[in-house]
């Protein structure tokens, strides 16, 4: 099965932490439709980074994209029997610019 992977990179003050508070929340409902959100914390006032965690990692160099954690992102999704891998991160638009 081919996993399709879709990246939300919303820009700072633009509502990305609401949506993702809302894709966190519905997490379920969405693998009900084939998508699956890995789960990222939150602080006390429902802020996070998203999923950035899911797939890089801090170095001594910064942060780098670790092939074994999407590797293990994908497997899960497979796993679960899901078609769609959603990641969502507004610190995904400063990897991508760099």
């Amino acid at each position: 099965m081919t996993i399709k992977v879709i990246i939300h990179i919303g820009p700072p003050k633009t509502g990305t932490s609401a949506i993702q508070f809302s894709l966190q929340r519905d997490s379920k409902r969405l693998a009900e439709n084939g998508i699956y959100y890995p789960k990222h914390t939150t602080d006390i006032n429902g802020i996070s980074s998203g999923n950035l965690n899911s797939i890089y990692e801090n170095t001594s160099s910064g942060r780098v994209v670790r092939s074994a954690k999407v590797v293990a992102l994908l497997a899960e999704c497979k796993k679960r029997g899901l078609h769609t891998l959603l990641l969502s991160s507004e610190f995904f638009l400063k990897k991508s610019v760099k």
